[in-house]
């Protein structure tokens, strides 16, 4: 239920299930990822800590981003495009890099470089 969907009901969005609360399924995989666990989630998309499928043990921790199921559309894939392609050119210290980008079931990914510390 949306905002405007509740204002409509006369329900209290406080004490409403919204779409974004609700608690994604974690795949075991996307892509050549093993995923490990969620990390975090938005109205938009969900963040998890995966392992490239490679067979090496060594190969790195990275924070997977996905569209969050049942919210892709073409508007909304096209911008999460452009959001890969930019972060593609980004080089900074203080920004996480970008190390790989693909596509698993028709929705794009970003694969990051994966930061411990807090959300």
């Amino acid at each position: 239920m949306n905002l405007l969907t509740c204002h409509a009901a006369g329900a209290n969005p406080l004490e409403t299930q919204l779409p974004w609360s609700d608690q994604p399924a974690v795949p075991s995989s996307l892509g050549p990822y093993r995923v490990l666990d969620l990390l975090g989630q938005g109205g938009m998309g969900v963040v998890y800590r995966a392992q490239a499928t490679t067979g090496d043990a060594n190969a790195p921790i990275v924070a997977l981003k996905a569209l969050r199921p049942g919210v892709v559309t073409t508007q909304l894939e096209q911008r999460f495009r452009r959001e890969v392609a930019v972060l593609g050119r980004l080089d900074h210290p203080g920004i996480a890099r970008l190390l790989d980008a693909g596509s698993a079931d028709g929705s794009p990914y970003p694969a990051m470089e994966f930061v411990e510390g807090l959300t």
